[in-house]
């Protein structure tokens, strides 16, 4: 064997073990894929379930309404219905908590539903799902509180997932309330200036 076909085995050597890297990382990433896909269709399922309830409510709050008037218009409501009302407000009270969890160590002196009132007339037809912008001020506060947070400790602490929370904190930083400093994975959300202004309702120096 004369040395320059040595050397071609080598490099074809060297190129088959490049290759069987290359093809287990490629392998690896693939699981990851499959994981990751899996967790998201999990969320898909649950978002539809959620979506299922709000229908159901919705149903069931159009029933309501109908009750009501017929209150309002001096007609006689009977016990079943009075029955129905109440059961609609205490299912509606449930469905909230599972729409816009609380988020826990508010500070008790921040008033989150002025805070959102605030944060409404703000952002104007910006933001028009007063979950959304409950859970945006959420975000807000806890900034305010803690200065500065990764976004997985912030999105934890509020109960949501990153796809979500990249929703939530999109309008955050459209308004200049938080910013992002560092990069992707040691980098965090930290409260502006705007931002400690509107949780503090300095709104008419914004």
């Amino acid at each position: 064997m004369t040395s320059e076909e040595q050397t071609t085995i080598d490099t074809l050597m060297e190129l088959k073990q490049l290759l069987q890297t290359e093809n287990e990382y490629l392998n690896q990433q693939y699981n990851h894929l499959m994981i990751r896909n899996h967790k998201l269709m999990k969320r898909i399922d649950d978002q539809q379930m959620l979506n299922d309830k709000l229908q159901e409510r919705i149903a069931g709050l159009e029933q309501l309404i109908n009750t009501l008037r017929q209150r309002n218009d001096g007609m006689p409501i009977s016990v079943k219905a009075q029955n129905q009302i109440d059961s609609s407000i205490r299912d509606n009270d449930n469905l909230n908590s599972q729409v816009v969890p609380s988020v826990l160590g508010l500070k008790s002196n921040i008033d989150v539903k002025q805070l959102v009132s605030r944060w409404s007339s703000l952002a104007g037809d910006s933001v028009k799902n007063t979950p959304t912008k409950t859970r945006q001020m959420q975000i807000l506060t806890l900034l305010y509180e803690r200065q500065k947070m990764s976004g997985m400790k912030l999105f934890i602490a509020c109960g949501i997932t990153g796809v979500s929370g990249a929703r939530y904190i999109s309008a955050l930083k459209q308004f200049g309330l938080i910013e992002f400093s560092g990069f992707r994975k040691d980098g965090f959300y930290f409260i502006t200036e705007k931002g400690k202004k509107l949780v503090e309702d300095r709104s008419d120096s914004l």
